[in-house]
């Protein structure tokens, strides 16, 4: 996958961002998300300025983005992702690939996923509606895959920066 990426951040993220990765299973949700990675959403360009569905949903949620973050673009190397592209999609990985938590909630093994070659998993927007816990298009990186990362000037940024 070579879709570019958004990040917000105080900092410039580098490989030093990612932090190992380990399944959570002291939530009560049915698919918790991970801890450690790195995450990042699609960049989404809209008259010669930039977002992505993260910073949408921050805006939406009334997520304050600070004056002092910026808006990265990150544009991956070649990768080998795990795409939850739709309701089929994500039976078919069930079988690998969930693990049943403290609370017996069938949820995703993101360990297993990493140690099996993986770069990441991306959720899109489309399998939002029945991933619980994801708030949008986003993906979680396992590794530093990124060829490039540039700074966006607040004036290219589809944010309101508070």
């Amino acid at each position: 996958m070579n879709i570019p990426q958004t990040y917000i951040g105080s900092k410039r993220p580098s490989s030093s961002n990612i932090n190992p990765i380990k399944n959570d299973d002291s939530y009560m949700s049915e698919f918790p998300k991970p801890k450690g990675g790195f995450w990042t959403s699609s960049l989404i360009k809209v008259d010669e300025k930039y977002t992505s569905k993260w910073v949408q949903h921050r805006q939406k949620t009334n997520w304050t983005i600070s004056e002092n973050e910026d808006l990265y673009i990150l544009i991956p190397s070649d990768t080998n992702l795990l795409t939850i592209e739709n309701k089929s999609t994500f039976e078919s990985l069930k079988s690998n690939y969930t693990i049943n938590n403290k609370s017996r909630h069938r949820h995703i093994n993101f360990e297993k996923i990493k140690s099996d070659g993986y770069s990441g998993v991306r959720v899109t927007s489309n399998a939002l509606s029945f991933l619980k816990g994801w708030d949008c298009e986003s993906t979680i990186w396992f590794n530093w895959c990124f060829k490039s990362v540039e700074n966006v000037p607040h004036s290219k940024c589809l944010i309101d920066f508070k």
